[in-house]
């Protein structure tokens, strides 16, 4: 005995098949679109994240990371990263980012270079996750220099583009005719407020003088004892 397919459902298969279709032609799409979208990798070894940790979160036509500031009490603030580019015809990419302070102490604001040939072609969204608001902005150095201000103080985190996913507009970085095997660098630079970075600084050369103090002592118990 044959079984008769209902109509309607032979229309949902239908769909569903057409759909299926499209999910490979997408795919196949997306396929292309790596291969021919300018990729960059973030280099390890050609980086000074001066104790603060970083992750990649880079794709095919996009530059993306996570900061973490505060990790090492005696370098806190400033991160290089170097960006090794791969095979690709397009001339830009976009580029978000996520600067997470797990010190709490306040920044006053934040300052991206890029050191090479890039400039910044486009300047998307920037948020703040805590108290500070980003009220403030300057394009310096050929746009090479972009100095984001805040008030309040932030004391959270500050986010670049949509790296969060949340419907925000990326930056673009334009790479003036960079190709495969090049590099460049970012640089990432978090400007702590005044009453913060003096008692950072001051607290610091405490630890300093404290550890010298340690030392002259120990040498001199040594030499009482020899």
């Amino acid at each position: 005995m044959i079984r008769q397919i209902p109509e309607r459902q032979q229309t949902m298969n239908t769909a569903n098949l057409m759909k299926h279709a499209l999910r490979i032609v997408w795919a196949v799409f997306s396929c292309t679109m790596a291969v021919t979208a300018h990729a960059a990798t973030i280099d390890p070894g050609g980086s000074d994240l001066g104790g603060n940790s970083v992750t990649d979160f880079s794709a095919p036509g996009l530059a993306s990371f996570e900061a973490i500031f505060g990790e090492d009490p005696s370098d806190l603030n400033t991160i290089l990263v170097k960006f090794d580019l791969e095979p690709s015809d397009a001339p830009n990419l976009a580029f978000n980012a996520a600067f997470e302070n797990h010190f709490a102490w306040d920044w006053a604001a934040v300052r991206l270079t890029l050191i090479g040939v890039p400039t910044f072609s486009y300047r998307g969204d920037i948020a703040t996750a805590g108290q500070g608001v980003f009220f403030r902005e300057y394009l310096l150095q050929d746009d090479t220099v972009h100095l984001a201000q805040f008030s309040p103080w932030e004391d959270t985190a500050v986010s670049y583009g949509d790296f969060a996913e949340m419907g925000f507009t990326n930056w673009e970085i334009d790479l003036h005719d960079l190709g495969p095997d090049d590099s460049f660098y970012l640089e990432v630079f978090v400007i702590p407020e005044p009453a913060t970075f003096w008692l950072l600084t001051i607290g610091i050369a405490g630890i300093g003088c404290l550890h010298l103090r340690k030392r002259t002592h120990t040498d001199s118990v040594s030499k009482i004892t020899a």
